[in-house]
């Protein structure tokens, strides 16, 4: 393998990587956010002070907003996982993917296509051809 074909390699993992820790974070404050809004609602049913309920409704307003934008991150990073096996077009093997966690989310088949795929690419930029797969 080239110098050139490991540093693809690489850097395919590393997006991998950094794609799998956001998703992780993202479902963690998911969940955070839930437990919060419930805590919060709890707290608003026991008061019985007018101010004190104004100031947990406000609360819980905010943490719905808050709540929103952090599902919405959530299903955007789920809506990327089917383009995830296209980084073995950078020659990473489906054990790579599941060295990061990743072998429940990705075809087996998908990713051995891409990695073929790129290794086409990678055959006819050798011999003059088109450029290796982006």
């Amino acid at each position: 393998m080239s110098d050139a074909n490991k540093v693809e390699r690489k850097g395919a993992q590393a997006i991998l990587a950094t794609f799998m820790q956001m998703t992780r974070h993202a479902e963690l404050a998911r969940e955070i956010q839930q437990a919060r809004l419930k805590a919060t609602a709890r707290r608003l049913g026991a008061v019985a002070e007018p101010s004190e309920i104004a100031r947990l409704q406000q609360q819980l307003d905010l943490q719905q907003s808050q709540e929103a934008a952090i599902e919405q991150a959530v299903r955007r990073l789920h809506k990327r996982v089917p383009q995830l096996a296209s980084f073995a077009e950078a020659g990473l093997t489906y054990e790579d993917y599941a060295e990061l966690g990743l072998e429940k989310v990705v075809d087996k088949e998908a990713v051995e296509e891409a990695r073929l795929r790129g290794e086409e690419a990678r055959g006819r930029a050798r011999e003059g051809g088109d450029a290796p797969p982006r």
